[in-house]
């Protein structure tokens, strides 16, 4: 579970960046790759995994902390939405 809350926030970060205007999702992929040498971009590995269980898990974890860092990015829940 620590490696997904992990994936989770740094997609759900990324999402956030996106809805922000601050990047693409694909600029957010190539900052993170070439910025912090991961081998693949958050926006990436978010899709890889599911769009809709990262967003499950950022509630879960918002539900279980009762903090507001942990609320799913507009973007995400847009996206996720978009899906079904």
């Amino acid at each position: 579970m620590l490696v997904m809350r992990t994936v989770a926030m740094l997609v759900n970060e990324g999402a956030e960046a996106v809805y922000q205007g601050i990047a693409s999702a694909e600029g957010v992929d190539a900052a993170m790759r070439m910025g912090v040498n991961y081998p693949v971009g958050p926006m990436a590995w978010g899709r890889e995994i599911g769009l809709a269980t990262v967003l499950r898990t950022v509630r879960n974890l918002g539900a279980s902390y009762g903090e507001d860092r942990y609320r799913g990015s507009v973007w995400l829940q847009r996206e996720v939405q978009a899906a079904s």
